[in-house]
This record gives C-alpha cells, structure tokens and sequence, in this order.
C-alpha cells in the first residue's frame, strides 16, 4: 500500500474562504437580505416540472435540460420574493437574469 504524504494533502486541498464586503458599502443591507432570501429559497421555491416513465438510473440523461429548468426557476422565485431581499422598494430596476453558461472560446470563434 502506497503511503499518501499528508503534508501534500493539505496545501492542494485548502478551503476556499468566504469574503464579505465591507459594512460600509452603500448595498452592505441589500447583499445580506439577498443572502437571507436565498437561505429561504427551499421553502418557496416551486416546480411544475415532472418527470414520468424513465428510471432513476438513467435521470442523469436529462442534466442539461433540467439544469436549465432549475436555474430559470430559481431566478423566478428569487424575483418573486422581492419583499425579502427589496422590502423598502429602493431597488426596483434590479432583478436576477439568468445568465446561461457560455464558453469563451466558442464565443470569440464568432467574431474572428
């Protein structure tokens, strides 16, 4: 058996750390009630999506479609509980986009 060098272990496995911004910041309020609204996000968050007649075994050939489901979904909600992270109305040209993966590389072939 191979013996594993934890001190390498280590350096390569750091968890990341969060970073805050400063209280100081003019949306200091609005960057905490977004992460209050989507600590929430589970006990609102709805779906119409069902998935009939296909096997649990073989649910992970539909990643990309319901991925894309869910995410539409979730900037839905979130929009719709605007009172959580908007409660004083002081943001209302704002909202969440979903913004769908995109790869660079593909992107920049169209232009050259």
């Amino acid at each position: 058996m191979k013996k594993t060098n934890t001190a390498s272990l280590k350096t390569h496995s750091a968890e990341p750390s969060p970073v805050s911004p400063k209280c100081l910041w003019a949306h200091f309020a609005l960057w905490q009630r977004v992460k209050d609204a989507l600590n929430a996000l589970p006990i609102h968050f709805r779906s119409d999506t069902f998935i009939e007649g296909i096997n649990a075994t073989d649910i992970f050939t539909l990643n990309s479609a319901l991925g894309a489901t869910i995410e539409n979904q979730v900037v839905e909600t979130l929009n719709q509980m605007r009172s959580v992270w908007d409660s004083e109305n002081r943001y209302q040209t704002y909202a969440f986009v979903r913004q769908p993966q995109s790869f660079p590389d593909l992107e920049r072939s169209w232009f050259v």
